[in-house]
């Protein structure tokens, strides 16, 4: 529950983030990749993935209405491609959108690029994982429980800290730090 409540908390943000207006070489703002990643990750809350729980199977009725329980696997689908849509747009953020700035460090661009990266790493990890599940019949959470949401929080708080970073999070505790050691 706790993930979930991050995860609508960081929708609202986005939501409401109005970014930079759109330059000329750009396809979209930051405003509509941010409001788009935002209907992603309300979807992905709102239709959660089939009733397989972080440490194994967990089967709820069909009419349970525990935590929207189900084990459709359309709406299973659903939330899959939503969750991976919204992290590839936080990737795309990571990668493009926040190494455009002109006045930025070649060592920030390359961080965010890592970010990115990074990001799109954990997305590239659970295609291959769930393809090797499908094809093979293995099943990776005996031997890595919930790696799904390990690997969605690994691209979360690459994001997060990339944002931080962006918005000059890191230079105001060093100002602070500094004014400290001052007195």
């Amino acid at each position: 529950m706790f993930f979930i409540g991050i995860l609508v908390a960081f929708g609202l943000i986005l939501f409401t983030y109005q970014g930079y207006p759109r330059a000329e070489k750009e396809i979209l703002s930051d405003e509509a990749i941010t409001t788009l990643a935002a209907i992603c990750i309300f979807i992905t809350v709102l239709v959660p993935t089939s009733s397989e729980g972080a440490l194994g199977h967990i089967y709820f009725e069909d009419n349970s209405n525990y935590l929207f329980g189900h084990n459709s696997k359309i709406k299973g689908s659903i939330h899959l491609i939503s969750a991976g849509l919204f992290l590839v747009l936080l990737g795309y953020m990571c990668y493009e959108k926040f190494t455009m700035s002109e006045d930025i460090s070649s060592a920030r661009k390359w961080f965010y690029k890592i970010c990115g990266i990074t990001i799109w790493s954990s997305i590239g990890a659970l295609i291959i994982i769930f393809a090797i599940e499908a094809l093979c019949n293995f099943d990776f959470n005996c031997y890595f429980p919930a790696y799904t949401f390990w690997f969605e929080m690994i691209a979360v708080w690459a994001f997060g800290i990339a944002w931080l970073v962006k918005g000059k999070f890191d230079r105001s505790i060093s100002s602070i730090l500094q004014k400290d050691k001052t007195k």
